[in-house]
């Protein structure tokens, strides 16, 4: 891992245990890598700005437009909402949760299905923050793309315990038992599903179990920091990110792009898509601009 961020430029240092207790005391450390320009923002916040800085710009924000349909023409796509239609000379499909099922009404994402994860998180007691002072990454499995439980401390000072990595029976599945039919249908009856589950199958029954166990949440969190206790441990909200899932049955851990001539997809924008998005971002809108 500190040959990879050498690799992509990135700032870091190799720690030894003693080292790694200089910046995070009560952190449970062999060895640690450091680096001091990570941080943490305000997710919501940004994308609020950025919103408005689209609008400033004359751009319009439309929301509650259900998409049913894209056209492309020569003149660009049409994208068919139910509340009506519109013509873009080029169409930057980052839908998330869905932008599989939008590329494939173009044709495209032919190989590539997103299956949905919920990650759940838990909030450390006001006197256990203080136990914390940044972000406390494990060593990831590299069978997966998935960061692992890890300790994050926010703009406000609390400190959030998560996400784990449990398959949702929704795309959109936040919370404990959702389910819509058409997902749970889609896995069920999905051989790259069962092929996942197949491979992974112990990593999958640990996730389903330590969801419905604080306990075992507790643990995990413990081998971090070890003076965290379960009662430290209040629930938060939870999230879904989706990973692209190939026909063999493995997630792919890297952002995936399909195009047309008046499109560009994102079909999977695993951690860190959020980190990333400003400098993604400014890649996708010259890539807009080079074909208008």
């Amino acid at each position: 891992m500190h040959q990879q961020a050498q690799a992509n430029h990135i700032d870091c240092q190799l720690l030894n245990s003693a080292e790694a207790h200089t910046i995070e005391p009560h952190c449970h450390a062999i060895a640690a890598i450091h680096i001091p320009s990570s941080g943490i923002v305000d997710y919501a916040a940004v994308a609020r700005r950025i919103a408005l800085r689209i609008e400033m710009q004359g751009g319009r924000i439309k929301t509650r437009h259900k998409v049913i349909g894209l056209l492309e023409r020569p003149e660009g796509i049409i994208v068919q909402t139910e509340q009506g239609s519109f013509v873009t000379p080029y169409l930057v499909n980052a839908a998330g949760l869905h932008a599989d099922r939008l590329a494939h009404k173009l044709g495209l994402a032919s190989t590539i299905k997103l299956l949905p994860f919920r990650g759940e998180y838990y909030r450390l007691s006001e006197q256990a923050s203080e136990l914390v002072n940044g972000q406390i990454f494990p060593i990831p499995n590299p069978a997966l793309p998935f960061t692992g439980i890890h300790l994050t401390r926010g703009l406000d000072g609390t400190v959030l315990c998560g996400p784990n990595a449990v398959l949702a029976g929704s795309r959109e599945g936040y919370r404990k038992g959702s389910l819509k039919l058409r997902d749970a249908l889609d896995q069920a009856t999905s051989r790259r599903v069962r092929r996942l589950t197949r491979q992974h199958f112990a990593t999958a029954l640990w996730e389903k179990r330590r969801s419905w166990s604080k306990e075992l949440f507790a643990m995990t969190v413990q081998r971090l920091v070890p003076a965290i206790s379960e009662d430290d441990l209040n629930p938060a909200p939870s999230g879904v990110s989706t990973y692209a899932i190939t026909p063999e049955g493995e997630l792919l851990p890297d952002f995936v792009l399909e195009s047309t001539p008046r499109s560009v997809h994102l079909l999977s924008l695993p951690t860190p898509g959020a980190t990333a998005c400003l400098s993604f971002g400014r890649s996708l809108a010259q890539t807009a601009l080079d074909h208008v």
